[in-house]
């Protein structure tokens, strides 16, 4: 075999496969993209609490969500399962501080729709952590999304 001939076949090869690819990829196949973080969190229906810190406890964050009656009126769901969740809630704490960090993330895109800070000051952090998302998330149901400015 010569040499020309095993580069047209590496090319034939390369063709092919990279054809497969872009068909593996076509644009229907993706699902759209939200308009903004407002969009993306008066959409959601299924919340994770996903915890990054040893001092603040899972279960006692979705046990204040779950008690607030502002949380079922939206419609909110906690869920155990990351791949059922349309929200990801991921709670740090900035080491030697008693700052807590909640972030809304879209599970999907993984964009940030909503973040806010608490003190663990004067007693448990997980209550002030889900007032402070549910109160995002009702701003979000209840503004209107305003179309951009056109330049």
């Amino acid at each position: 075999m010569t040499p020309f001939m095993i580069i047209a076949r590496c090319l034939l090869l390369a063709a092919v496969f990279s054809s497969g690819s872009v068909l593996a990829q076509a644009p229907d196949s993706a699902p759209p993209l939200a308009s903004s973080a407002t969009t993306i969190l008066r959409a959601a229906r299924t919340v994770f609490i996903q915890s990054k810190s040893d001092y603040m406890n899972r279960e006692a964050l979705e046990r204040e969500l779950v008690k607030h009656p502002e949380f079922n009126q939206l419609s909110l769901l906690v869920v155990r399962d990351k791949r059922d969740a349309d929200l990801v809630l991921e709670i740090y704490r900035k080491k030697w501080t008693t700052r807590f960090t909640i972030t809304a993330i879209d599970a999907r895109t993984r964009t940030l729709v909503a973040s806010c800070q608490e003190s663990s000051i004067g007693g448990d952090v997980e209550p002030k952590l889900a007032k402070c998302f549910i109160k995002q998330a009702k701003a979000a149901r209840t503004q209107t999304d305003t179309p951009a400015p056109k330049p």
